[in-house]
């Protein structure tokens, strides 16, 4: 009967071990996950920031009936899209609910909007003279 009792409680202590170094596992990976996630949107932002701006810039200096067309994917998590006169900026939401804005400047004026929802975007970038339109492509019109 004594055997029996001490085979349960060895029991008992290997798994409360275990339990001890698994738990504190999960949490830091968990964490980690969580901070790589956001930087991978954060680096998705920039990349989408910078294609813009690129394509704005190549359009302008071809002239006025310029237009491209560009397939991006817009990460999880942006906030919202400003296009304002000389600049790109995506707002995303990180850990915590904090907020970090990616931006990407240009010598060229720049306007129009971009719907912050993400996923697979059709955006039509042209150019209108002394400056650039930037506008999203919904299925009712055509790019």
């Amino acid at each position: 009967m004594k055997k029996r009792g001490q085979t349960a409680m060895e029991y008992l202590i290997i798994v409360g071990f275990m339990l001890a170094i698994t738990i504190p596992m999960i949490i830091i990976s968990y964490d980690s996950s969580s901070d790589t996630r956001d930087t991978i949107n954060i680096n998705q932002a920039r990349k989408v920031a910078k294609k813009i701006v690129d394509n704005a810039e190549a359009v302008y200096y071809l002239g006025e009936p310029s237009r491209t067309t560009l397939d991006v994917y817009f990460p999880t998590n942006i906030d919202s899209i400003l296009i304002t006169n000389k600049e790109v900026n995506l707002r995303v939401i990180i850990k915590g609910g904090r907020f970090v804005d990616v931006s990407e400047n240009t010598a060229i004026n720049l306007t129009g909007s971009i719907n912050e929802s993400f996923g697979r975007k059709t955006i039509l970038v042209e150019s209108k003279g002394s400056y650039v339109n930037i506008t999203q492509c919904s299925s009712s019109t055509t790019c």
